[in-house]
């Protein structure tokens, strides 16, 4: 998944999404007929028009959008809604991104009724972000950040069976933006703590089928290959090696090929 934040105007979205369509598509392998792997873009509101048309052309990529709101229409002022992000073609949706979580003073319980909105709707995926910050990691509350970040979001959900895809991105805070990755065998523990909590409610059968994990934070092509080849991602959630083709398209190479 590539998440362009607001690094780019619609112009250069649109050049940037004709860009990755031809370099994927040179890969000698289309993507269309990989069927393991599926690459998202993430445009701004403004852009997602364009890179869906192209999406929609090429037939290499889905689109989705940044964020949402929890209710379908009203005054709610610089907001988006679900049904007019489907209308535009977004399958996916970021919900609790830290930028917004931190920028925007995102709290558990907004998190929480966006999720349960998109996820009564039948063709838009929710990816909820979660992550915990330096400070709190060398705390020893890590795990507590976490799980209180995932079951608030799942909070409407987990008395009832699942029977719908969703995502959970880990993106620790610290290493978003530093260059400092996360390791896979550091990550390997919180998945694993991850994947059970989510086992806990909705049982294992429904969670291999349902939930896929991914990684966020400093993604590159020299540490992708070794979450995903070590089976502790399903893939990972992509900000600044995402604003150039090659850069993105060498990533979803490295995916392929080690699978």
């Amino acid at each position: 998944m590539a998440n362009w934040k607001m690094n780019l105007s619609v112009a250069e979205s649109r050049k940037l999404a004709n860009a990755i369509a031809r370099s994927c598509a040179s890969h000698g392998k289309s993507l269309a007929s990989q069927r393991s792997v599926q690459v998202v873009l993430l445009p701004s509101f403004t852009a997602l028009d364009a890179v869906a048309r192209i999406a929609s052309r090429a037939k290499l990529f889905a689109v989705g959008a940044q964020d949402c709101f929890w209710e379908e229409r009203g005054a709610f002022t610089g907001e988006e809604s679900i049904r007019a992000l489907q209308e535009l073609g977004a399958t996916f949706v970021l919900i609790g991104h830290s930028e917004r979580r931190q920028l925007q003073n995102e709290s558990n319980e907004a998190i929480r009724k966006k999720v349960e909105f998109v996820s009564h709707t039948k063709t838009v995926t929710p990816v909820l972000c979660i992550g915990e910050s330096h400070a709190q990691k060398v705390s020893g509350k890590r795990k507590s950040i976490l799980q209180q970040q995932l079951l608030s979001a799942f909070k409407g959900l987990l008395q009832k069976p699942l029977s719908r895809e969703i995502v959970i991105a880990y993106e620790p805070i610290w290493a978003i933006g530093t260059g400092v990755s996360a390791t896979a065998s550091d990550c390997a523990t919180i998945y694993a703590y991850l994947r059970g909590l989510l086992e806990n409610a909705w049982g294992t059968d429904a969670v291999n089928r349902y939930c896929r994990i991914i990684y966020g934070g400093s993604v590159s092509e020299a540490n992708i290959a070794d979450f995903v080849a070590r089976g502790v991602s399903d893939g990972a959630l992509i900000g600044g090696a995402s604003l150039t083709a090659p850069g993105f398209c060498a990533i979803v190479k490295r995916v392929t090929d080690s699978l």
